[in-house]
């Protein structure tokens, strides 16, 4: 760039220097008027040429262009510890945010059953399956069948860890002395609650009532297990719905 501006200037003062000494033959007096730009332009690219010197600007000459980037510098640390804890925590957490154990027993409601009292008797109740540990003081709790209607049962004492286990259930208003298949009929019972709604058993919806179980740990810790029990009118038959578990306070 600095060579071409030298040849330029050079060219430049050469030409003003001969148009100078031309001035005077009467066929150049024409161009006498671009003598003082001819000169003005050598002297301005002779200044150029100057200040543009390497030795002014430094070696690098000047910068065309915006300025490099300055470079960031990323620190990655390569020391990843390889140990992974093992450690779970052996707790899991309620919905209300109480801690609950996972070795604890799970009661689940299975069915509702007739088991055999005698060879002319029998008795009803809650089929139940423990999934975890042992289950201690399993009560029942006593439950609306129909408005004015209820129905009771007897504490079981243990149900072993994984096993199941049979609460008598019956409906209350009978006599405890003597045999009355009514009392244990809780079935019966149901299909004639959901009879009093009304409409075609094929379209009648499933008639619901929800069921709580209470019970302790070995800790003396206490659980809740409940289920909706459901009167199906199509099959005349009761079923279980799904069962959820929580952390209790001790009963009263």
């Amino acid at each position: 760039m600095r060579s071409l501006v030298a040849l330029v200037a050079t060219s430049l003062g050469s030409v003003a220097f001969q148009l100078s000494v031309a001035l005077w033959p009467d066929k150049l007096q024409r161009y006498s008027w671009a003598v003082k730009y001819v000169w003005f332009g050598c002297i301005l690219l002779w200044v150029i040429w100057i200040v543009t010197h390497p030795k002014l600007l430094g070696k690098s000459g000047p910068q065309i262009g915006p300025p490099a980037p300055t470079p960031i510098n990323i620190n990655v640390n390569p020391n990843i510890s390889p140990v992974i804890a093992p450690t779970i925590s052996p707790t899991i957490t309620a919905t209300f945010g109480q801690s609950v154990k996972a070795n604890r027993p799970k009661l689940t409601f299975l069915s509702w059953d007739t088991q055999p009292f005698t060879l002319d008797r029998w008795q009803s109740g809650f089929t139940l399956e423990n999934h975890g540990e042992a289950a201690l003081e399993v009560n029942v709790q006593r439950f609306e069948v129909s408005p004015g209607k209820y129905a009771s049962s007897k504490t079981v004492a243990t149900i072993p860890a994984h096993s199941q286990g049979f609460a008598l259930v019956w409906l209350e208003g009978f006599s405890p002395f003597g045999f009355s298949s009514e009392k244990w009929n809780l079935l019966g019972a149901m299909k004639d609650a959901s009879d009093a709604r009304g409409g075609s058993p094929m379209y009648r919806p499933n008639y619901t009532i929800p069921i709580v179980a209470s019970y302790r740990d070995f800790d003396d810790e206490w659980y809740e297990s409940t289920a909706d029990l459901n009167y199906v009118p199509t099959r005349n038959e009761l079923v279980f719905g799904s069962t959820n578990q929580h952390s209790i306070k001790r009963p009263a």
